[in-house]
């Protein structure tokens, strides 16, 4: 599709020189405010357990609040974001363990093949450990990805001129 981005209302106001009427401006403003659900993010998961996730969500909150699309329509992929960033973090500290315990095997005192299978089993932990934390990456990604697009396309959505007169149709005059 060619063409410039859409723009929030609040940009075109924000940057103060623009080309656009004041019936346009009133226009696009009605028909984000459309788009918008009324109702507010809430937490849907346990912050005790998850005190960094609640961090990463109060984070995610003040941007969404800053570009006011802190609406509910975001609820699920927030939640969502912030328990799996808490997850990563277990994983990260899980794999940091594990390769704690491999630099401990040196220091012990174990058969040389002892050892080298012990750090083969542990290899293999962290291995898994990591697969799983990149596929956790890769959701992550793709809801933030996915987030940024569905913003972008409601933008899209809404017409840069409210409707004008219809044009006369040539034909008819004849």
């Amino acid at each position: 599709m060619a063409g410039r981005a859409a723009k929030s209302y609040l940009q075109i106001v924000e940057e103060k020189k623009n080309h656009i009427t004041k019936a346009e401006l009133d226009f696009r403003k009605e028909h984000e405010e459309k788009l918008k659900s009324k109702l507010r993010i809430r937490c849907k998961f346990d912050k005790k357990r998850y005190p960094e996730a609640y961090k990463e969500f109060r984070r995610r909150m003040e941007i969404l609040r800053a570009i006011e699309k802190d609406d509910a329509i975001y609820e699920n992929a927030v939640n969502r974001y912030a328990v799996m960033y808490q997850e990563a973090l277990w994983l990260e500290n899980e794999i940091s363990e594990y390769k704690a315990d491999v630099m401990e095997i040196k220091d012990l005192e174990m058969a040389p093949d002892e050892k080298i299978l012990a750090k083969i089993k542990i290899q293999d932990v962290i291995n898994a450990l990591d697969r799983k934390l990149m596929e956790k990456r890769d959701a992550m990604l793709k809801i933030e990805r996915e987030m940024a697009m569905t913003i972008s396309a409601a933008l899209r959505a809404i017409p840069k001129k409210p409707p004008g007169k219809p044009k006369k149709d040539t034909d008819d005059l004849f």
